[in-house]
């Protein structure tokens, strides 16, 4: 009996859908000290199981002319417009608010009050709700925020600063020669080069992966690394970057990932697309 319930509860446990209600004996034999034994029945096993995965497929949205875009602990999607406008939708893209904010290129959010944006003149912007307000950063390339509230920056000169008082300052790294960051739920650093190699930095080290060919990285708050290559390819790693599997997607720019672990890809076209 404590047998049968502790297969029970692996199987649900694994989300394995059970239709089948029949089920089959199974003898158990087992030889001890030259003696045999059976024990029947002590086991009972579906005879049915069968698990089902939903295929993640591209949706685009109706959003066009979009730059850049970054997804808040809330689930809002913030996007920057090729113009340099910064929108956001609550509502998983089906419809856009515009903030009053003009000639920005990239967004990241952490929370809905706790949004920097880089501005084309590469100035550190924050909005917190209701207005922005410029920092005292200059020459940046991009931001990224970590769940800790941990600002991260790309320099345009490849360097990469972070600042734990809300931009208020930032301190340098032993780094150079990156053009785009993002940060891990572990506060693990992952950039791309100017060279468009992939770098990971755990505090101490920067280390590079395998990974070539790269324009832009996000990581999910399952682990899982989303790259976009050069090309316009849509690639993830579940192994901490060791090695990279594609997604059906072409012509992208720009990715990120929600809290929910949705994907979300800019077009090169400017259009706004989401894998799930």
């Amino acid at each position: 009996m404590t047998t049968r319930f502790l297969l029970l509860a692996v199987v649900l446990a694994c989300g394995v859908d059970v239709k089948a209600q029949s089920t089959q004996q199974i003898p158990l034999n087992m030889t001890v000290n030259g003696s045999h034994y059976e024990m029947q029945p002590t086991i009972s096993v579906p005879s049915y199981l069968a698990a089902t995965q939903k295929k993640k497929k591209w949706t685009k949205t109706n959003a066009s002319g979009v730059a850049d875009a970054a997804v808040s602990a809330e689930g809002t999607i913030w996007i920057v417009g090729e113009n340099g406008s910064i929108w956001f939708s609550k509502d998983s893209g089906a419809n856009w608010t515009k903030t009053e904010a003009e000639g920005f290129s990239r967004v990241s959010a952490g929370t809905d009050t706790t949004v920097f944006a880089v501005g084309a003149n590469e100035t550190l912007w924050k909005y917190d709700g209701n207005r922005w307000t410029q920092t005292k950063a200059s020459g940046m390339g991009d931001v990224a925020i970590s769940q800790t509230g941990t600002v991260w920056a790309a320099g345009k000169n490849g360097t990469i600063w972070f600042s734990n008082n809300g931009g208020a300052s930032f301190t340098k790294t032993d780094a150079n020669g990156f053009s785009s960051i993002a940060v891990a739920t572990n506060s693990q650093v992952w950039a791309v080069g100017t060279n468009e190699t992939l770098w990971k930095y755990d505090g101490n080290i920067w280390e590079q992966t395998k990974a070539s060919g790269m324009n832009d990285v996000a990581v999910g708050i399952d682990g899982q690394i989303w790259v976009a290559g050069k090309n316009g390819t849509i690639w993830f790693s579940e192994d901490k970057g060791a090695s990279f599997t594609k997604t059906d997607a072409s012509g992208f720019g720009r990715v990120t990932v929600g809290m929910d672990n949705t994907v979300w890809g800019v077009g090169n076209n400017g259009t706004l697309w989401k894998y799930q």
